[in-house]
């Protein structure tokens, strides 16, 4: 699996989604490696990994199953491939690492690898029309790669924009384990509840559509004023 960083400060929802896909995989395995694309681990995020071993990324002598290898600092550096390894992106520019190395795998060894790319957004959305926005958006490959969508509203959104995958997964979210006792905690509490609506925005990331959020909220206010 290629991941950016399991360190505290990166380590949000969608890193955690993507390890727990990642070790849900293990018993499948023999053998994998975790390679971290942008931060080294810090020692707090190893302890959570207890079950791997930090590597060079140029070491690799087969006797160890798990694998941390911290690749953020590539320069003249290599990262072993085998013919046989099989590659699990989890951002754009994890996936475009990645498919270059499924393709060095098919220079080499005759065989294209084996990429799944584990979709949680749609990421060009990310930038404005921009070398990044492309970049982002060539590593949809619908035809090559296997996808694996967190929602089926966003494999709908891909559909809809003529991203159809010909191999493709989908999956719900669930609530995050840390916080199911605090709702059990509350659905346990005898005062009366008000429904409310809660809604997502944050002023400084546009792609949040903040201030059309907001316009919303009022029209429907002035038109269902209860």
């Amino acid at each position: 699996m290629l991941l950016p960083s399991i360190n505290a400060q990166h380590y949000f929802g969608g890193i955690h989604t993507a390890v727990q896909l990642y070790r849900a995989m293990l018993p499948q395995f023999d053998r994998s490696r975790i390679v971290l694309i942008d931060s080294a681990p810090e020692s707090e995020a190893l302890a959570r990994f207890e079950d791997h071993r930090l590597l060079q990324s140029d070491l690799d002598d087969g006797s160890t199953p798990r694998q941390l290898v911290a690749f953020n600092d590539r320069y003249g550096k290599t990262l072993p491939v085998q013919a046989e390894d099989y590659w699990l992106a989890t951002s754009w520019w994890t996936a475009y690492a990645a498919q270059r190395m499924a393709e060095w795998q098919r220079r080499e060894f005759g065989r294209e690898g084996v990429l799944a790319y584990m979709i949680q957004d749609f990421e060009p959305g990310f930038y404005p029309w921009s070398s990044q926005y492309a970049m982002a958006l060539s590593t949809y490959r619908p035809h090559k790669d296997m996808a694996v969508f967190n929602t089926a509203l966003l494999a709908d959104h891909f559909r809809s924009t003529g991203l159809v995958y010909s191999r493709a997964l989908e999956f719900e979210p669930t609530l995050n384990a840390g916080l199911r006792p605090l709702l059990e905690l509350t659905g346990a509490a005898a005062a009366p509840r008000k429904k409310r609506i809660v809604v997502y925005g944050r002023p400084s990331t546009p792609r949040n559509g903040f201030e059309l959020l907001c316009e919303g909220l009022r029209a429907w206010g002035w038109s269902d004023p209860h």
